[in-house]
């Protein structure tokens, strides 16, 4: 099978040495970077191009087209691809918004009954001011687009000015959500859309510090591992939560195959979504990738 990795960061690498490792698999990578091309053929293509991806697939014969991360299906990938009988692993472009935008996320959620923090989106800055002045600190402050004011507010002024900064821009709305003291989670599956198959949980390091205020670091370090609180943990919430998903999907008739990535907040009441991804986060890919058979 004729296979095409899209993508130049660690999670190019991790499928690239996975697939690597599978019997009958010719592999090809784009762009991918120097550990990736040390185990497949580099391609000139830009992922982000999908009419020329498309078109240079068809034209090698390529059998899968795997993004690495969710730029090349948000850009229509599969929308490109699909009379051309090349498989991609990942969604149409309509069902990324799922990963594009947070606050059709949010909104997804809250139809289906999935848990959450407490807090809304709000459509415009005098509402979302209002909001905020009513709420007990800290809170997290999000744009439906990522944005440099994201983060976890302790002082109000300064929670203020990042939904100023937030509405500077078109945008669908910026959330305001309380801040979740806990672990962060990411559980991941692989789906056709009716069912899932799961992919144990990790745990995400992703700041300086245990304060709530503590810089973000995305990127600083993951776990994974096989004790029975891992196990419990994982059953768990695929049971409660990525199977629950993909059911809500079908009724929302969002068509969905491929990685659906849910993070989360282990608190002290259980888990609490915080984000959906059409992808795998890329410490997540290096520390799950490895384990599976």
């Amino acid at each position: 099978m004729k296979i095409l990795v899209l993508g130049g960061d660690g999670r190019a690498h991790a499928l690239v040495w996975k697939l690597f490792n599978s019997p009958g698999a010719d592999l090809l990578v784009a762009p991918g970077n120097g550990g990736a091309t040390q185990l497949a053929p580099a391609v000139d293509l830009d992922p982000t191009d999908a009419p020329a991806v498309a078109r240079w697939a068809f034209a090698e014969g390529v059998d899968l087209i795997v993004p690495a991360d969710g730029a090349p299906l948000a850009a229509g990938l599969v929308d490109e691809v699909v009379s051309m009988q090349i498989g991609v692993c990942g969604p149409a472009q309509r069902a990324t918004q799922l990963e594009r935008s947070r606050c059709f996320a949010r909104a997804f959620l809250e139809r289906h009954g999935l848990p959450l923090a407490r807090g809304r989106v709000c459509a415009d800055l005098p509402t979302a001011e209002k909001y905020l002045a009513a709420q007990p600190l800290p809170l997290l402050v999000r744009a439906d687009n990522p944005s440099p004011a994201d983060g976890v507010y302790a002082d109000r002024y300064a929670a203020l000015e990042a939904l100023r900064v937030g509405f500077a821009e078109p945008t669908a709305g910026v959330l305001i959500e309380e801040h979740l003291p806990g672990i962060t989670v990411s559980c991941s599956a692989l789906t056709d859309g009716s069912t899932a198959l799961p992919l144990p949980p990790v745990r995400l390091y992703d700041r300086l510090g245990p304060a709530p205020d503590s810089p973000h670091a995305p990127g600083m370090g993951a776990v994974t591992g096989n004790s029975s609180y891992a196990q419990k943990l994982g059953a768990f919430l695929h049971g409660r939560i990525v199977q629950p998903i993909v059911a809500a999907l079908a009724r929302d008739g969002l068509p969905y195959w491929g990685f659906l990535g849910v993070d989360c907040v282990v608190t002290d009441q259980g888990p609490r979504v915080t984000g959906l991804r059409c992808s795998l986060r890329a410490m997540e890919a290096e520390a799950v990738l490895p384990r599976l058979g």
